[in-house]
C-alpha cells in the first residue's frame, strides 16, 4: 500500500509548487505498483484520495489543500493518525493470520518545520515506539516511513539527520530514510524499504538525478515541462530532462 502525506503548514507556502511537481512524479512512477491504487492526506484539514492512481487527481488535491497562513504543523498526529491503526492490523494478524495486511509505504512531503510541536525529536521517539509493537518476526519491514524535505532549514535538516540514524542501534529495523526534495527521485520512492538507497546519506542533492546503486529499480528522471503529458510519459519510463523552474505566471496558482 503506498500513501503520502504532504505538509501543507503555512511554511510550506514558497515550497507548493515544487512539492505538487514532485508528488505528480511520484504518484507517475508509483502507479500500477499496488492494484489498490494510492492514498494522499493532508497534515491539515480533510482533503484526501484513496485508492487513485491519476496524477491529474492529486494535483487537483494539492491545490484544493494548498497551504493558509497560520496553518501550523503538528507531525506526531498526522503520523499516529496513519501509523497507529495500521500497527495495530499488524498485531491482529499476528494472533489471525489468515488476516491479510498489505506492507504499507508512508512517503512524507514536508520541510520539517513542524512549528506546531516544539520537540521535533519526539518524532524518532512516537515512530519507535509505534514500531515495537509490531512483531518482526512475521516480515522485517511491513511498513516504511520516507520523509521527503524541502527547502533547508538548518534545524529541520539536522533532525532529518538524526531521524535517519537513530535506528542504526538494531533494536527494531530501520524503517526510515529521509530524502532532499532536489535529491535521487529513486530513492525518494524506495529509500525506505530498499537497502542500497537507506545506505545513502543523501547530502548531494544537486540535481533530480542523482547517482543510483547498480540495482536501481527505476531510471532516473528529471522533468522538463510541468504540463507536458508526453514528458510526464517519459519520467515514468526513465527519462531525462532538466528539473523544472517556476514559471513567472502560473496558470494553477499555487502560490
Amino acid at each position: 500500500m503506498n500513501m503520502f502525506l504532504v505538509d501543507n503548514a503555512e511554511s510550506m507556502m514558497d515550497y507548493w509548487y515544487e512539492a505538487t511537481f514532485v508528488l505528480e512524479v511520484l504518484v507517475d512512477m508509483a502507479k500500477g505498483l499496488d492494484e489498490d491504487g494510492i492514498d494522499l492526506q493532508f497534515t491539515t484539514g480533510t482533503t484526501k484520495l484513496e485508492g487513485k492512481d491519476s496524477s491529474n487527481k492529486f494535483v487537483a488535491s494539492m491545490k484544493q489543500a494548498r497551504p493558509t497562513k497560520g496553518a501550523r504543523t503538528d507531525s506526531r498526529l498526522s503520523l499516529g493518525n496513519i501509523l497507529e491503526p495500521y500497527a495495530n492490523k499488524l498485531r491482529n494478524k499476528e494472533k489471525f493470520p489468515s488476516v491479510k495486511v498489505k506492507d504499507l509505504v508512508l512517503i512524507v512531503l514536508t520541510d520539517g518545520i513542524w512549528a506546531g510541536m516544539p520537540d521535533k525529536y519526539a518524532i524518532a521517539a512516537q515512530l519507535k515506539n509505534i514500531s515495537k509493537k509490531v512483531d518482526y518476526h512475521l516480515k522485517q519491514r511491513p511498513f516504511s516511513v520516507q520523509f521527503i524535505q524541502f527547502g533547508d532549514d538548518a534545524a529541520a535538516t539536522q533532525a532529518f539527520r538524526d531521524l535517519d540514524d537513530c535506528f542504526d542501534n538494531g533494536d527494531v529495523p530501520d524503517f526510515i530514510d529521509t530524502e532532499h526534495s532536489k535529491g535521487d527521485v529513486n530513492k525518494m520512492l524506495l529509500g525506505s524499504f530498499v537497502e542500497a538507497y537507506d545506505r545513502d546519506d543523501g547530502d548531494d542533492y544537486n540535481s533530480f538525478d542523482s547517482p543510483l546503486p547498480d540495482h536501481s529499480i527505476i531510471s532516473p528522471p528529471t522533468y522538463q515541462s510541468f504540463e507536458s503529458h508526453e514528458v510526464r510519459h517519459e519520467l515514468a519510463n526513465g527519462g531525462n530532462f532538466p528539473f523544472p523552474q517556476r514559471p513567472t505566471q502560473d496558470h494553477r496558482s499555487f502560490s
